[in-house]
């Protein structure tokens, strides 16, 4: 709720030396545990990394978002796939923008003129993943 990504719990938030909202999260998605080759649940971790997603705001100011992730093993001895990283609904696997930051600047990129100035660098990103 303090930032609107669902899938995430905050678990410490505090104002960097710029200004910038720094924020730590874990995932707080129950699907994330499941592989996304077999839909097995595991319950064995691999390792802990940190991601940060980036263009992250919280009523217009940006969020240094790290968000403490958990890798964990596939115990499906039939899975082709060996480990896996959670996810959140609005960060999928492999994503570095939120869901609603992508469809900000799908608007963006059709209606440029209404929004001046803002989100080019998602933009980008859109017309690059697009292109």
């Amino acid at each position: 709720m303090l930032f609107g990504v669902e899938g995430l719990q905050v678990t410490d938030a505090d104002e960097g030396a710029d200004g910038t909202v720094e924020v730590w999260a874990v995932t707080d998605y129950p699907a994330a545990a499941a592989c996304p080759g077999c839909r097995m649940v595991s319950g064995r971790v691999h390792e802990t990394v940190v991601t940060r997603p980036r263009e992250v705001r919280r009523a217009g100011d940006v969020v240094d978002l790290r968000w403490v992730k958990v890798r964990r093993k596939c115990e499906n001895q039939q899975c082709p796939r060996k480990t896996f990283t959670e996810w959140a609904p609005t960060l999928p696997p492999r994503c570095r923008i939120t869901a609603r930051l992508r469809e900000q600047a799908a608007r963006e990129v059709t209606e440029p003129g209404d929004h001046p100035g803002r989100g080019s660098p998602a933009c980008r990103d859109l017309l690059a993943g697009r292109a």
